[in-house]
């Protein structure tokens, strides 16, 4: 696991992207949180629930695009994971405010397509 995933284990984000860069194999990661968090939705024990966006890119097309939801007990790990199989996408924590957020970036991507 790289240096920045490592650090990011250590935070608390609500969003965590992973996109594709100008250079081929290079990968931008980042984590934010939410400006207004709102409350967590659909979380256990095992962890907390999250809006998932995947895609793979052919050149400067996108493929496969795909969105689900999932609870995650590392969001950081199964993004990792995701990277080694050569997926992009985002991760956002599922609470009262994150839908419009994650709907926002799937009809973006969806007009990419």
């Amino acid at each position: 696991m790289n240096e920045i995933l490592k650090e990011m284990k250590q935070g608390n984000y609500d969003v965590f992207t992973f996109f594709p860069g100008e250079k081929e194999h290079q990968v931008l990661i980042q984590g934010n949180s939410y400006k207004d968090p709102g409350e967590k939705l659909d979380y256990n024990d095992t962890g907390d629930c999250y809006h998932i966006i995947l895609f793979k890119e052919n050149g400067e097309i996108i493929e496969q695009l795909d969105r689900y939801d999932a609870i995650l007990t590392s969001p950081v790990d199964y993004l990792s994971m995701l990277m080694e199989q050569d997926w992009y996408g985002a991760i956002f924590r599922k609470t009262t405010t994150s839908d419009a957020i994650s709907q926002k970036l799937f009809d973006n991507l969806t007009q990419s397509c």
